[in-house]
């Protein structure tokens, strides 16, 4: 038997801190055409069940008619069993508790204390919040069973705390074959105890440069002999980098071009890509972020660039300079103007000594 295991969709996310209105809007539509994508892609591979574990909105930006997509969705899928467990983005009216048209009947909500589900020889348990110990000890699944637990939260172990998140101590030697967790935005798998592992799913498609990487969601394959083999899938639309393109040697814009470009090879021209431009240059010598950030936007859906290069410049070597340069390099070393604000003002004026277009 397969089931799905995802979270952390976080749909009708606003995403205009980095990308223009037009963009922000295209995204949000395509989060809530990956969900749409992994619920069929779970379809023709036969899953039985969905586990979303937490998140599923993005808090009070939701729309209702996002709530009402997701519903018919479910919906049009009556073979698949939806497992859902509100986290801390779905909280009050942004869930299903206000919708005032009746749940699909193959969608299961989780609440604050364990409620069990049952597919064959699979068991599947969720709490919104196990805040308390007797929480925890009221989780008594059959040994004899496959069993899953859903939760949503930050994972920490301790023997007199249960309010702080997930609580992997409390739930080791449970009888817990897989725990599905939400919360963190990256795929990552481990051991719970000697039985079973835990895994959070991670978010399946970035949002921002914080969620870089690949990103997706987990399938799951239950055997006969109750053994439940994992799977990563990733069906992101896009995908978000960070890279970082060392500048030192470019001495013109076709050097700088090509830099960042390789800098850059292993993005896809649909992705997002920030560049930190880095090393140590001479006040002449060619790093222009506005021209990088230029050449990334031609070839990316959306390019930034950040300059983090140090300048490399000595006194002595203006010393005895009787041009025009050398007199405003002095001038501004002899200053009370702060150590990075003199390499950037000495930056800017010799490039507009040079003739150059500077930005202020």
């Amino acid at each position: 038997m397969k089931l799905l295991h995802c979270a952390d969709i976080h749909l009708d996310s606003v995403m205009e801190s980095n990308l223009s209105p037009e963009q922000a809007k295209e995204r949000k539509r395509e989060l809530l055409a990956g969900f749409a994508d992994m619920v069929r892609y779970g379809a023709e591979h036969d899953v039985r069940g969905v586990l979303i574990a937490g998140d599923l909105f993005d808090g009070a930006s939701c729309a209702k008619r996002t709530r009402a997509y997701v519903l018919d969705l479910m919906a049009q899928y009556p073979q698949i069993e939806f497992f859902y467990l509100s986290g801390n983005h779905d909280e009050g009216e942004v869930g299903f508790t206000d919708t005032k048209a009746p749940l699909p009947q193959n969608l299961h909500v989780f609440s604050d204390t364990w409620q069990e589900y049952r597919i064959d020889g699979v068991s599947i348990f969720g709490c919104v919040d196990p805040a308390n110990k007797e929480t925890y000890d009221a989780l008594s699944p059959d040994p004899d069973r496959v069993n899953i637990a859903v939760l949503h939260g930050q994972i920490y172990e301790s023997d007199n705390r249960f309010d702080a998140g997930v609580n992997l101590r409390a739930l080791a030697g449970k009888g817990l074959d897989y725990l599905a967790l939400g919360h963190i935005h990256t795929f990552r798998i481990d051991t719970l105890d000697a039985r079973g592992t835990y895994c959070y799913a991670g978010c399946p498609e970035g949002r921002g440069f914080d969620e870089c990487g690949n990103k997706g969601f987990v399938m799951l394959d239950v055997s006969e002999e109750g053994k439940v083999a994992v799977q990563f899938v990733s069906l992101a639309r896009r995908k978000c980098h960070v890279f970082e393109a060392d500048v030192s040697g470019c001495d013109s814009l076709l050097s700088l071009e090509q830099t960042v470009i390789e800098a850059c090879r292993t993005a896809s021209t649909q992705d997002l890509v920030k560049l930190e431009l880095v090393g140590s240059v001479a006040p002449d010598t060619c790093h222009d972020a506005s021209y990088a950030a230029g050449v990334l936007s031609d070839r990316f859906y959306f390019a930034k660039v950040y300059d983090k290069t140090k300048l490399s410049i000595r006194a002595e070597d203006y010393r005895n300079d009787i041009s025009l340069k050398g007199e405003f390099v002095r001038l501004v070393l002899a200053s009370d103007l702060d150590e990075q604000v003199k390499m950037r003002v000495i930056e800017k004026g010799i490039r507009a000594l040079g003739g150059e277009e500077v930005d202020a």
